[in-house]
């Protein structure tokens, strides 16, 4: 291995390691964990993936309740049983989530 190589994969590190801080400079704490600062008080994000694209939607909390909205969550659950990430994936088409998201937002 020359010097170079091994200089640009330290660089390499280097930049990795700047980046994820930047990033996490750019999130502010909240309740013990990161949230993007474009996710008000009272929200979460949910990411949408219909099998071809993925959509980050943010949601007032209260809705994780909503029958309608437990029974995605449950399809959720079934999809990506053992998938474990701090984000909330649903795999469903994104206009019957956008129904779903303004049925479970009026009583």
């Amino acid at each position: 291995m020359s010097i170079l190589f091994l200089l640009q994969e330290d660089m390499k590190i280097l930049t990795e390691k700047f980046t994820t801080e930047k990033m996490k400079m750019k999130l502010k704490k909240k309740n013990g964990g990161f949230v993007p600062k474009d996710v008000p008080k009272g929200h979460t994000v949910v990411y949408v993936n219909d099998g071809e694209n993925l959509k980050r939607h943010v949601i007032n909390i209260a809705l994780l309740k909503h029958p309608l909205f437990v029974a995605l969550l449950d399809q959720a659950r079934d999809e990506y049983d053992d998938y474990t990430t701090s984000k909330l994936w649903i795999p469903c088409d994104e206009s019957k989530f956008l129904d779903v998201v303004r049925c479970a937002s009026f009583p």
